[in-house]
């Protein structure tokens, strides 16, 4: 049987069976539920406070953007002059997988350089080409965008294994994002397993927020605690308004509530998002951890990683 996140069946027969699998066993195990909560409060807290990033990083098309760049740099060619993160092929797959329009490629990148993620230099094998190199900038945010999903795995394991090797192996962060990013263009489009989804995924911070929003919430013993609307936007650098937008159509698909005390606005979650937080994240963990088991049976590259320190 499918599982169901409130009225919506989903069908997960489109994803590989080793990604069904792991997601089932993920839920199945007895600190899955200990282990969501701090996922999603660790996660989520990567993008509080810094509204760029949260710009440039959350959505699925600037993550799947972003993360296809790391991809680039990780399989690049040091023999071929234009491989690596060259902007025409950054384009080529936005539009091959209908993420975003050129210019809007352009303006991402932009804002990432902007960040301190990326510097422009011009290839060594030939001058006329720009090459995008990452900065230990971007080496620090991927590794604290893959700390989650580890700190998760060793929780359930019980150990520190996962954790201990990032810290030692400074290309597996890169490794695991390379193989992730694949595996979902191979046919783990997670959103369009769980279309719900998309309805948080598609604004700045929407899921980020979702995510903090229901962690936040069950904070209480043995209730749901209603979570503070401006506070939450505040924190992810959104305004009151953004947020609000969202909970209202959330309220109308019966994931959330918006109520007022005291003339503070407050979020209240609902039992179908509690579903659907626990079965979209058990499979971003598969996705991650299918990725993982990637990497232990490929032969490294001999290119360096992101950064060395």
């Amino acid at each position: 049987m499918s599982p169901t996140t409130g009225s919506n069946r989903l069908d997960l027969s489109r994803l590989p069976d080793d990604v069904q699998n792991t997601a089932a066993a993920i839920r199945q195990h007895p600190a899955f539920r200990a282990t969501l909560r701090s996922f999603c409060g660790e996660y989520a807290g990567i993008f509080q406070g810094n509204r760029l990033l949260a710009t440039i990083a959350t959505g699925e098309a600037r993550q799947l953007i972003c993360g296809h760049m790391v991809a680039l740099h990780y399989r690049r060619d040091v023999n071929d002059p234009i491989s690596g993160i060259v902007l025409s092929r950054v384009q080529a797959f936005a539009r091959q997988h209908r993420l975003a329009s050129h210019s809007r490629v352009i303006y991402l990148v932009d804002l990432m350089k902007e960040a301190g993620y990326f510097r422009s230099v011009r290839s060594i094998f030939d001058r006329r080409v720009i090459v995008l190199e990452p900065t230990d900038t971007l080496a620090d945010l991927v590794r604290s965008f893959v700390r989650p999903f580890l700190r998760a795995f060793d929780r359930m394991n019980g150990d520190g294994s996962f954790e201990l090797r990032l810290a030692r192996d400074d290309i597996f962060k890169d490794a695991i994002l390379t193989h992730a990013l694949e595996l979902y263009v191979e046919g783990c489009a997670l959103c369009d397993t769980v279309p719900a989804m998309r309805l948080f995924d598609g604004r700045i911070a929407g899921y980020e927020m979702i995510l903090w929003i229901w962690t936040t919430s069950q904070s209480g013993n043995g209730s749901d605690v209603p979570v503070h609307l401006r506070y939450t936007a505040r924190s992810f650098g959104v305004s009151d308004t953004h947020l609000r937008q969202l909970v209202q159509e959330a309220e109308r698909e019966g994931y959330l509530g918006l109520a007022t005390r005291h003339g503070v606005s407050l979020v209240e979650v609902r039992s179908s998002l509690s579903e659907l937080v626990e079965i979209f994240v058990s499979l971003k963990l598969a996705l991650f951890r299918c990725a993982i088991a990637r990497v232990d049976t490929e032969a490294l590259p001999a290119n360096p990683p992101l950064s060395r320190g």
